[in-house]
């Protein structure tokens, strides 16, 4: 999904004083104006900004606020958008983005019953550095440090360091039965526990 406008009709309202027509000239410099920066903005858009703020009587200074107010939120508090999608009149999802202000650790197994017969059993775990609308945060690089019970091992490092927010690693059974934990910490992100059943046959 492409989002090409995320002023809606914000500039209809009283306050501006704008009419339909002139908040529609008005969002459309505005975003042009983002999307090319205002040197390279169609003439014709800004062309229109000016009009309207002369029509107004409105000085650059309060173009500029309205510009950061509704386009780039200088100054004010951050944003978050709420999307809702609808399947036959019926709400079916809703997702928020927004500006990372929290952060925590997401860790799932690919199964949590492990068997094994003629030879040791995996299963891999997935780890992510998620921010508090569950994005993937894609420039942390932060170490995990792994830990294993008596009925697991690691394949591999039992230290590692997330890729682009994300990476997974494989435990494997060790001849026992019995509960299998896995402890994954790291020092910002917080610490999980995964418990996975191992059966020997």
């Amino acid at each position: 999904v492409i989002l090409d406008d995320i002023i809606g009709d914000q500039l209809e309202h009283e306050e501006h004083h704008f009419s339909k027509r002139d908040a529609k000239h008005v969002k459309k410099a505005l975003l042009d104006i983002k999307k090319y920066a205002p040197f390279r903005a169609a003439l014709k858009n800004v062309f229109m900004l000016f009009y309207v703020m002369s029509k107004y009587k409105m000085g650059l200074g309060e173009m500029t606020e309205m510009y950061g107010r509704y386009v780039t939120s200088w100054g004010g508090k951050q944003v978050s958008y709420k999307f809702e999608g609808y399947k036959d009149g019926e709400l079916v999802a809703t997702v928020e983005k927004g500006a990372m202000t929290d952060s925590h650790l997401y860790a799932k197994a690919d199964t949590k019953s492990l068997i094994e017969d003629e030879t040791y059993d995996v299963t891999r775990i997935e780890i992510k550095a998620l921010s508090q609308y569950n994005n993937v945060l894609p420039y942390d690089n932060s170490v995990i440090d792994i830990e294993t019970n008596d009925v697991l091992d690691v394949i591999g490092p039992k230290a590692v360091a997330l890729i682009g927010g994300q990476i997974a690693f494989w435990v494997k059974t060790k001849g026992v039965s019995g509960e299998g934990i896995v402890k994954i910490h790291n020092a910002k992100l917080g610490d999980k526990e995964i418990k996975i059943n191992v059966i020997k046959k």
